[in-house]
């Protein structure tokens, strides 16, 4: 009789067990979703918020005006193909493939018998280096990735990929000097602003551009 007062104690005892670690389970899952239910609502009321909203309006313009003054300026290269336009682009890319080629220091002692012909030209003491620079330093850095491509597409490419760094920048410059509405209303004009985009389409490979 001792021995079944015993057993049905240590069932009991089991069952009260098992039902507290289920209701500590049931504890505990609800609690994670009231976590993520308030991180969510957290999220979206952030979002929400007018200082959310502000940023990503912010972000939205900006895209939009990086990616307008980007794609405004590659009608030369969709309509017939990835050249360089002009004289003075011909003669920076000229400079820069020779960079390239036989390293800077060579570059700057370089006597291009071509230029300024038949008197020729010291490039390296002649010219504003910075053009070239940057376009080597970007061929550099991709094919340090193992992106392998021509000097050429990068210089064609680069006044509309700083057009779009413009318009940034130009956010950046008008933000500090008046408000962050004034900065985004900067920022979508030079995107598009005609004198600009005139100077800096794909192929333009020239200071005025980058």
């Amino acid at each position: 009789m001792a021995g079944k007062v015993t057993t049905n104690q240590s069932a009991v005892s089991d069952g009260s067990e098992i039902l507290t670690t289920e209701s500590e389970v049931s504890n505990n899952v609800n609690s994670k979703r009231r976590t993520s239910s308030s991180s969510n609502m957290l999220a979206s009321s952030s979002l929400l918020s007018p200082t959310g909203l502000t940023s990503l309006i912010t972000f939205v313009v900006l895209t939009c005006a990086y990616i307008s003054g980007f794609m405004s300026r590659l009608f030369s290269v969709i309509r017939f193909e990835s050249i360089i336009h002009e004289f003075d682009p011909w003669f920076n890319y000229r400079s820069t493939a020779y960079m390239t080629e036989n390293g800077f220091y060579n570059f700057l002692n370089w006597f291009d018998e071509l230029a300024w012909y038949p008197l020729g030209r010291i490039v390296g003491g002649t010219v504003y280096p910075g053009l070239m620079v940057t376009s080597g330093v970007i061929h550099w850095l991709l094919h340090m990735i193992n992106i392998p491509i021509h000097i050429r597409e990068i210089c064609v490419f680069l006044a509309p990929f700083f057009s779009g760094l413009t318009a940034l920048a130009t956010y950046l410059f008008t933000k500090e000097l008046w408000s962050r509405r004034a900065g985004l209303f900067a920022a979508a004009f030079i995107a598009i602003a005609p004198g600009y985009s005139s100077r800096s389409v794909a192929g333009s490979y020239d200071n005025e551009g980058s």
